[in-house]
C-alpha cells in the first residue's frame, strides 16, 4: 500500500474539465495489454475504472489530491485474474501516466450527432445479449440512462457504481463480442 500525492495529475483532470466545460471526463489507459475504460468525476473526486471486456468496475476515491493505492481484497482478486503479474502501483503508475499527458482532444467527446447514431443502433440491438463491458458513456443533454441500463450496471458492477452513474448522468456501454486479447 502506497499513498501517491497526485496533484499535478488532478490539476490536469480539472483544466480539462474547465476547458471541455464538463463535470465528468472519460479517457482510457492500458496496463499489460488491456484497456481500462475510467471517467473522472470533478465534483466527486474520484475515478471509476472498468477494464474492457471484464465485467468488474471499481471506484478510486481521491483526498487532498492523494491517492491510496490499496485495492479492496476482492476486486484485487478480480485483477489477479487478469493480470497473474499485478503490481498496484505500477497498475496505478500506468493511469497516472496518462493522466498527466491527457490533452483535452484526447477526452471523449460527445456531441448530438453521436448521441443520434448511437441511440439508433441501441434501439435496434439486442441490450441483453452484450455482455461484455465496453466504455463509459455520459450525455450532456437531459436525456438519462436507462432503468434497464443502470440495473444492468448494478448487476455487474455493484451499488456503489450504480449510484454514481445514476448520479452523475453515466451508461455503461456493452458489445456482444470480447476484443482478440479476452479470448
Amino acid at each position: 500500500m502506497c499513498i501517491m500525492d497526485i496533484s499535478k495529475h488532478i490539476q490536469n483532470l480539472e483544466g480539462i474539465c474547465k476547458d471541455k466545460k464538463l463535470n465528468i471526463i472519460i479517457f482510457t489507459f492500458n496496463y499489460q495489454d488491456i484497456n481500462y475504460k475510467c471517467f473522472y468525476s470533478l465534483h466527486g473526486k474520484a475515478i471509476i475504472i472498468a477494464p474492457e471486456d471484464y465485467n468488474i468496475a471499481f471506484n478510486i476515491c481521491i483526498e487532498d489530491n492523494k491517492l491510496d493505492n490499496f485495492i479492496d481484497e476482492e476486486t484485487y482478486l478480480k485483477l489477479k485474474k487478469i493480470h497473474q503479474n499485478l503490481s498496484t502501483k505500477a497498475f496505478f503508475n500506468s493511469m497516472l501516466d496518462v493522466i498527466e499527458n491527457l490533452t483535452p482532444g484526447m477526452v471523449l467527446n460527445f456531441n448530438k450527432e453521436f448521441y443520434k447514431v448511437h441511440r439508433n443502433k441501441v434501439n435496434n440491438d439486442n441490450e441483453n445479449g452484450r455482455v461484455y463491458f465496453y466504455c463509459w458513456s455520459r450525455s450532456r443533454s437531459k436525456r438519462k440512462p436507462t432503468k434497464k441500463n443502470l440495473e444492468k450496471t448494478r448487476m455487474f458492477f455493484g451499488e456503489e457504481i450504480y449510484l454514481i452513474c445514476k448520479l452523475n448522468n453515466i451508461s455503461s456501454r456493452w458489445k456482444d463480442k470480447p476484443t482478440k486479447e479476452y479470448l
